[in-house]
Formats: structure tokens, C-alpha cells, sequence
């Protein structure tokens, strides 16, 4: 077999085996082999690196990760297509194949995998933990913003999604794509897109253009994690209010989340600027004025992904 699997492998494993890609699921295996190993390149898998691809499919990514890489921890939910991979994958002593959802929920991880991920990173000291995947379009942003506000010590993300995810996550302040998921995951990494990818190299074809995404940790969060939390719940709030003036968005946002905004800072916000101008930085500063001494919030707006 060739080091990546072409459409005509795919098609034929899924054929054999009476078997359709399931829309429902994000099934669009990435079909291009020189893709394929920019993907690898990009993210520069080495033998002392520990990879979580998340979405393997029939394994056609996990075939050059596992060529390159020092172990790779492959997550599939589809049992049909993981029964592919792992025939591919046969000669290959460096994947453990992890069968579920990497999600519990909206806003938690699986434990299990969770739990497999830590353990195969601290069996050998100096392991560096990346995630390498082509994501199912349905959970790329749980997964994306989860895997962040983990415990995992990720160091690097390379990750295909649709476009209009790629362009929320490096958004600038001002721009209909800027969000709130711009500021969570900006608290820990740094985000570029790479590439921009037409539908044709996937099989079957998306309806939407595709990017490689790679965000790399920063060497410090911008905020702990107990200040993130505070911070995501102000995000969110403000950021339902988007196209309001600051002053007229603290004070909806600030009643949803039972804030009581001192009336000097009220006054301050006079201006014309908008919630979606302000940047990532201006918005930490803004969280930690209306943080109260106890850094507790109220209980609404305690979503953690959009």
C-alpha cells in the first residue's frame, strides 16, 4: 500500500464492507497525499513526539503520523472505519486506538482518553504532546477549545476545519468573525491559518472550503485558569451584545451576570466603541476591573464553547 491511502483504497475498504460515508458524523476523509504530508511537515512530528489524532477515520492521516512520530494515541467514534484504520495500521507497534467520543459533553473531554493521553505522555520523559487531525467539521470547536482548557500540556495544534471556524479563530477585533471563541482559545495559543483548502480534495465533497489551522501554546496563558473562567463568562455575555457601544454592553451583560458596574467606570465608557472592537488584551483588563475581590461570578453565562 502507498504511505497515504488514495480514494480508491477508501472507496473500496468502505465498498468491500457495504459501507457509506456518514454525513451526519463529518465524514470527509482528506484524499490528497501531498496534503497529507504537509500536514506532518507542518506540524513537525517527530520521534519524540506524542500525537492525538482526533478523527482518524480509516487511518490514512495516522499512517504518516505513525511513520514519523514517536507515538500516536488515534480517536475514532465510527467502529466501521476504525476497524479500517487498525487493518492499516497492523505493522505498527507506536498507536493505541482509542474507540469513542472525545467529548463527554459540550464542555468536558472524555476522561478515559483524557486519562490514556497523560499516561502515554509521562511513561516517557520528554515526550511533546501534539494534536494532528483532519477534525469532523460537527465538533471541531468543542474539541479545539476543550483540548486547550485541559490539563493536557499540548504544545502545538495542527487542525483542518471549515473556513469559517479557520477565520474565527484568527480574527481581529472589528470583524464579523471575532468572538468570543477568538479570545478563549487566544488566552492560550497562537493561531494561523496555513492554507486554504477546496472542497475537491476531499472525498465526499464538503460543502464548505476547508483550512489547515496550527495554533501554538503560548509559552505563558494570558490569565490563570481561575481568571479565564471569570473572563469567558464576561466574553460570552458581551459578546451576545456585540454591536452595542462598551457602556451599553456593560450594562446588559453586567445585569445578566448580576454585576454591579461602579458608576466611574460607566462613565468612562461614554465613548462610541463598540464590544467588538475591543481587543484580547483591553478585554483582560476590562475582566479583571469587574472581577470581584473573591474572583467569583455569578452563575449565569457559565458556558465554556460556542
Amino acid at each position: 500500500m502507498s504511505d497515504f491511502q488514495t480514494v480508491t483504497f477508501i472507496r473500496n475498504e468502505l465498498s468491500r464492507r457495504g459501507l457509506t460515508p456518514i454525513s451526519g458524523l463529518g465524514q470527509h476523509f482528506l484524499i490528497d497525499g501531498n496534503l497529507l504530508h504537509l500536514m506532518v511537515e507542518e506540524a513537525g512530528v517527530g520521534e519524540n513526539d506524542l500525537v492525538l489524532e482526533v478523527g482518524c477515520g480509516t487511518g490514512s492521516l495516522t499512517v504518516l503520523l505513525a511513520q514519523r512520530g514517536g507515538h500516536v494515541i488515534a480517536v475514532e467514534l465510527d467502529e466501521r472505519l476504525l476497524e479500517i484504520a487498525q487493518e492499516a495500521l497492523a505493522r505498527f507497534d507506536n498507536v493505541t486506538f482509542w474507540k469513542g467520543d472525545v467529548l463527554s459533553g459540550k464542555h468536558t473531554l472524555a476522561p478515559d482518553l483524557t486519562h490514556i493521553t497523560a499516561e502515554r505522555w509521562t511513561r516517557r520523559p520528554g515526550l511533546h504532546l501534539k494534536v494532528v487531525s483532519d477534525l469532523p467539521y460537527k465538533v471541531a470547536t468543542p474539541v479545539i477549545v476543550n483540548l486547550w482548557e485541559s490539563e493536557l500540556p499540548i504544545e502545538l495544534m495542527l487542525v483542518t476545519v471549515q473556513r469559517e471556524l479557520a477565520e474565527r479563530l484568527v480574527a481581529q477585533p472589528g470583524t464579523k468573525a471575532y468572538g468570543a471563541l477568538t479570545v478563549k482559545v487566544a488566552v492560550w495559543a497562537q493561531a494561523e491559518v496555513l492554507r486554504v483548502l477546496p472542497a475537491s480534495v476531499f472525498w465526499p465533497r464538503p460543502a464548505v472550503a476547508s483550512a489547515f489551522v496550527r495554533l501554538r501554546r503560548r509559552r505563558e496563558p494570558l490569565v490563570g485558569r481561575e481568571e479565564y473562567r471569570w473572563l469567558v463568562g464576561l466574553v460570552e455575555a458581551l459578546f451576545r451584545h456585540r454591536r452595542k457601544t462598551l457602556a451599553r454592553g456593560l450594562k446588559v451583560a453586567g445585569a445578566e451576570l448580576g454585576l454591579k458596574l461602579p458608576g466611574a467606570l460607566v462613565s468612562d465608557l461614554a465613548g462610541a466603541q463598540r464590544v467588538e472592537q475591543l481587543t484580547v488584551a483591553e478585554l483582560i483588563t476590562l475582566s479583571r476591573t469587574l472581577r470581584r475581590p473573591d474572583g467569583t461570578r455569578s452563575s449565569a453565562g457559565k458556558g465554556q464553547a460556542e
